[in-house]
């Protein structure tokens, strides 16, 4: 009776008890349950503790694993997409890697199985992966396609209307105007309209959502009285600093042979 109420109070405390680790470690390249397996000679109530404790093990585990990831989950928003990615990458190498030891070629055999829609798309993802590569470094922020982009992106936030902007020109092109103007045009003014309250607003609106951006995402950094003023605003600044960077290793000896007026 007593070996009964002992097997059972094990059963019932789901902590695991010094004796009931070493039981369960391995020991000669076995566990206890497959110890178990061989001793045919056990009794049908120790069989039944066996197969008690194999299954408290289990669930303690599961329930181990199930808590890890549910703390994951709680403070990493992304750990859902993190493990899909990691399962798909898996599958991927499995994959690969069985195509390998047929001798195929897995790349081929992926390619059978894409449309030309999602490889279109997948060629231009990596395009554009590449083109962020290669201006990373900040070159390309005073380039004419970033101006222009942001041109393009500004018009939207302000209400530009193609329509009217058409017509705007055909009425200046009927007059015999010329609605492109250079630096030579004499007659600034005459035929042009009065611009409508609603454009001004818009455009004043679209200036506050620029200061606004550029006053949330700015930090302010520590400014040095004994630097040497070499910009003239803030942007040529930046902009001096990024080439400072790249060319300062190599420009330093030449600035200071400058500076001591001993370059050749």
């Amino acid at each position: 009776m007593a070996e009964i109420a002992y097997s059972y109070s094990e059963v019932d405390n789901p902590l695991p008890r010094k004796r009931e680790r070493l039981e369960e470690e391995e020991e000669d390249g076995q566990t206890y349950e497959q110890r178990v397996e061989e001793f045919k000679n056990l009794t049908p109530r120790e069989r039944k503790v066996a197969e008690l404790r194999k299954k408290l093990k289990q669930s303690r585990n599961e329930n181990r694993k199930a808590v890890i990831e549910e703390d994951q989950r709680q403070h990493d928003p992304q750990a859902e997409a993190k493990r899909r990615k990691l399962e798909y990458y898996e599958q991927q190498e499995s994959e690969r890697r069985e195509m390998e030891e047929k001798g195929g070629d897995y790349e081929k055999k992926k390619l059978l199985n894409t449309t030309a829609e999602a490889a279109e798309g997948s060629l231009k993802k990596k395009e554009k992966k590449k083109a962020r590569a290669d201006s990373s470094f900040g070159w390309e922020k005073f380039g004419t396609d970033a101006q222009y982009n942001a041109f393009k992106k500004r018009q939207k936030d302000s209400g530009f209307s193609k329509e009217e902007y058409d017509k705007k020109k055909a009425q200046v092109e009927a007059k015999g105007g010329d609605f492109y103007r250079d630096a030579d045009y004499l007659s600034y003014g005459q035929d042009s309209q009065a611009i409508s309250r609603d454009k001004v607003n818009g455009m004043r609106r679209e200036l506050d959502k620029v200061f606004q951006r550029r006053k949330e995402f700015s930090r302010r950094r520590t400014h040095l009285e004994d630097e040497d003023v070499t910009y003239i605003n803030d942007r040529n600044r930046k902009f001096n600093k990024k080439l400072s960077r790249a060319y300062d290793s190599y420009t330093s000896e030449i600035k200071q042979n400058l500076e001591r007026g001993t370059a050749l």
